[in-house]
């Protein structure tokens, strides 16, 4: 998991993975500035590998957690993101009753709430990731 400073979304971000309901999950967090969420969390969500990356790039943050890791999948799921229930029991099951593939991706649903406001910039950006998201490469 990649994450900025705001603890709230951290918060949010962790308890959508405990909900997931799946064993032996190895949690690695990374991010450039996440003293100030380790030190404010502590141990109020368990086992947490925290990991600073200088480099505010989210490329060298997500590497440097795939390199720290020790399990045979992984998966990524961002601070503000959420995963809808049974995710990633689906698609582990995919994967293991298709070996044959080497990944699966999932669908996203950008969701703005009413009382922000938003960019111009940042509406196409999702208008055009959506309709990237619907694409399906072999």
């Amino acid at each position: 998991m990649q994450v900025g400073p705001d603890r709230e979304d951290f918060g949010k971000a962790l308890e959508n993975i405990r909900r997931q309901n799946y064993p032996s999950l190895e949690l690695l967090v990374t991010g450039n500035l996440i003293g100030e969420l380790q030190s404010s969390i502590g141990e109020s969500f368990g086992q947490v590998v925290w990991i600073e990356v200088a480099s505010p790039e989210p490329a060298d943050q997500l590497n440097a957690a795939v390199e720290r890791s020790h399990g045979e999948l992984i998966t990524f799921l961002d601070a503000e993101a959420e995963w809808t229930p049974g995710k990633l029991r689906s698609q582990v099951d995919y994967l293991r009753s298709h070996p044959e593939e080497g990944f699966v991706v999932g669908r996203t649903r950008h969701i703005l709430q009413p009382a922000e406001r938003y960019s111009s910039e940042l509406i196409d950006g999702l208008a055009f990731r959506k309709s990237l998201a619907i694409c399906s490469v072999r």
